[in-house]
């Protein structure tokens, strides 16, 4: 499941390291960049309906279906000739990741065993390793042999679908007569969960945008643009994996704090380091920051939204990634008016609101 998760997350979110060239390639503004971020993650709102779905469902066909659109939009990108075929594959490809997670996070929750904190975090370390890694090798791929080249992508998605088929764990069907989900009483822990998690994606989809195309206007390559995401995300696995095994041992607040304070923090530095080795390290410490902070968000809605785990972590991911990327589209608005740099503090200073979310959500320990 991790290693798919790497498959689907690096087709679905290569975009940021080949965005330069691409709005190049299709002769569009800076501000764009957000109109296509906006394009491929506003989709993913529909991830608590995903996740009910799954329920009622059970099975895994939708993880399936998820990962095949997924996977056939990454390769499918190169080939759009227009802005209007892009928007359309990159709408395709959030459709798939909509579909892709509830469902299979629901059934790593479910997998046997205890210390789940740390099983969530392995799960989501595969899909940060393709978040982190696909950046470099897209934009290398289109420095080398142009745009059409990114079908190459999909390669090893094809090898591993037959096993992906045979060794998915199948989620049971919820059982009608279960109670319904509350929703008055969630009210509460719900929006403290879509406030830290809206502003998590939007300061991690304001870093892997702005910081490359940043780097890109002060004359920096594609390729080394692109390693500024892959060193962001990558590292950022060491914090992925330690916030599940903190949150087992101490609960949720302690790395959710760290993760708005250092995060936002970070974040704020980046443009005022210089273009040298010293962003490759902010981008470092930006990546352990805002990624020790996943696996305990999806825990907790999960265990919120007990009626339906599939759902809550469609609340946790799908619903809060498309508030953030509404918010950077609305930002990247800006940098006709601002330019880039000063767009990185706005995201900065979203950190604030993180450490509301954070204080408001559950006191729990969501270990199993």
């Amino acid at each position: 499941m991790s290693w798919a998760h790497l498959l689907n997350d690096g087709a679905a979110n290569y975009l940021p390291g080949i965005l330069p060239a691409l709005l190049v390639n299709l002769n569009q503004p800076v501000w764009m960049a957000g109109t296509l971020m906006g394009a491929l993650i506003m989709v993913q709102s529909l991830q608590p309906f995903a996740g009910r779905l799954a329920d009622h469902l059970g099975g895994k066909s939708l993880i399936l279906t998820g990962f095949a659109l997924s996977i056939t939009g990454g390769a499918l990108l190169g080939f759009s000739p227009n802005i209007w075929v892009v928007l359309a594959v990159l709408a395709m490809i959030g459709i798939g990741n909509t579909l892709f997670h509830p469902q299979s996070l629901a059934a790593v929750r479910n997998l046997p065993g205890k210390a789940t904190g740390a099983r969530m975090s392995f799960f989501l370390i595969g899909g940060e390793t393709g978040r982190g890694l696909w950046p470099s090798v897209t934009s290398f791929l289109i420095v080398k042999y142009g745009m059409p080249a990114l079908w190459l992508t999909a390669l090893p998605a094809i090898f591993t679908f037959p096993f992906f088929v045979r060794w998915t764990p199948s989620l049971p069907k919820r059982n009608e007569s279960a109670r319904r989900v509350d929703w008055r009483s969630k009210r509460r822990p719900l929006a403290a969960i879509i406030i830290f998690g809206s502003v998590r994606s939007f300061s991690i989809y304001g870093a892997v945008t702005f910081i490359p195309i940043l780097w890109h206007l002060h004359g920096g390559s594609l390729v080394a643009g692109a390693s500024i995401i892959t060193t962001l995300l990558i590292v950022g696995i060491i914090g992925n994996f330690a916030g599940g095994h903190i949150a087992d041992r101490f609960g949720v607040h302690v790395p959710l704090t760290i993760a708005a304070l250092v995060g936002g923090a970070s974040i704020a530095a980046a443009p005022s380091v210089g273009y040298g080795p010293l962003l490759w390290i902010v981008a470092s410490i930006i990546g352990v920051a805002l990624f020790c902070s996943m696996p305990m968000l999806v825990l907790v809605a999960q265990n919120v939204f007990a009626e339906s785990r599939a759902m809550g972590s469609g609340v946790a991911i799908g619903a809060s990634n498309a508030i953030g990327s509404a918010a950077l589209f609305l930002v990247s608005l800006l940098s006709t008016r601002f330019g880039v740099a000063p767009l990185l503090y706005i995201v900065a200073s979203a950190s604030l609101l993180a450490l509301l979310g954070a204080a408001l959500l559950p006191r729990e320990r969501p270990t199993h």
